[in-house]
Formats: C-alpha cells, structure tokens, sequence
C-alpha cells in the first residue's frame, strides 16, 4: 500500500464532521484510494497533538508517523534538512526563521512550518501524493519541489472527493460530502463537487 503524506488541514476538515464520525470517513477514503497515510512528527506534536481522533488512529497504527531520525540517517542528511527547511521557510513566509529556531524541537504558531515539514518528508520518502486544503503549500511545492523529474501531487479534500465519485465510483454520501465542502469558500466547494461529478 502506497503512503501519502496528509496534512493537519485535511485531517482536522475531516474530524470536525458532525453528522458522522470523522475519523471513520477518513479511513473510508484512505481504504477507497489504498493509501497507507503518514505524517510528519513536527505535525503529529504541534498541530494534532490535543485531537483525540488523530491520537486514536495513531494508537491504532492507522497513520504512520516519521521523525527524523527514521528519515535521514547521516549527519550530511540531517544537515540539508535543517538547510531545507530554512529555505523553504523564507521562501513561503518571505522572512527568515529565527536563528535560534531548533529544527528539531521547536515550534512557531502560523508559520507553515506544518505544510513546510510535510512537503520535504514526501520529496524525501519520494511519496506521490499530499493531501492539504492549504492553496499557499500547493504554490510552493509547483514552485520549489516539482522542479525535477520527481513529482508531487497535492489534492485538497475537494479533488480527493470528486476522485472518490468519478475515478474510483465509490463516492461518499451527498449528505457527508456536502457537510464537508459547504465550510470552504463559501460553500463554493460543494458548487464545484457538484458540477464536477457525474451524474
């Protein structure tokens, strides 16, 4: 089974559904795409680590989570991360990461360090696919990681559930769905699913 990384605004779009268990829709779609889905530590300690869902499924080894330590094995590695991650950084936010910001340890609130840790682990674990609602990490990754012969795909919960109806035929439930994409742009989404999804 293939692993894709899922970001904390995919997942926390699928475990604040009301109508339905969150996290057991989010099996669902990870069990239609036969996807094995993993997040980074800086995500799993800084952005999830008070959402008992997420912890559930961890628990339950449902999602993988990577620390560095299981990523780069040389000091060399290690070193380009840390580079990496700076670079990035500036690159997203048009500023510089403090000096004294440990890669390793620290945390920065609003800073996309989620989005930014998540996009080197794929490219690193040369993964396929991310899944994030987050426009500005999709930029990013066209701009800074998509510039090989290695690609990521990003697809936002809309993309996977039009996936889901028009490539798999498995689509959820209408009135899921539309729970879920009435939030985002104004409902716009659930606009989109619709005109989107064949009849």
């Amino acid at each position: 089974m293939r692993e894709v990384v899922v970001d904390c605004d995919f997942l926390q779009a699928l475990f604040q559904l009301r109508i339905e268990d969150g996290k057991e829709v989010f099996l669902k779609i990870c069990q239609t795409l036969a996807v094995q889905p993993v997040v980074h530590r800086y995500v799993a300690e800084n952005e999830l680590h008070n959402e008992p869902k997420f912890e559930y499924l961890v628990a339950k080894h449902l999602i993988k989570v990577y620390s560095e330590s299981q990523v780069y094995g040389d000091e060399a590695d290690l070193e380009q991360y840390f580079d990496d991650i700076r670079d990035l950084y500036k690159t997203m936010n048009g500023t510089s990461l403090p000096d004294t910001f440990d890669v390793l340890k620290g945390h920065l609130s609003a800073s996309n360090l989620g989005e930014i840790y998540s996009m080197i682990l794929a490219r690193d674990l040369q993964l396929e696919l991310f899944l994030s609602n987050d426009r500005g990490a999709r930029n990013l990754i066209n701009k800074r990681i998509n510039i090989g012969p290695y690609r990521l795909d990003v697809q936002n919960l809309l993309e996977v559930l039009v996936a889901l109806n028009n490539e798999y035929r498995q689509p959820l439930p209408r009135d899921i769905v539309r729970a879920l994409l009435k939030k985002f742009s104004n409902g716009d989404w659930w606009n989109q699913y619709q005109e989107q999804c064949r009849q």
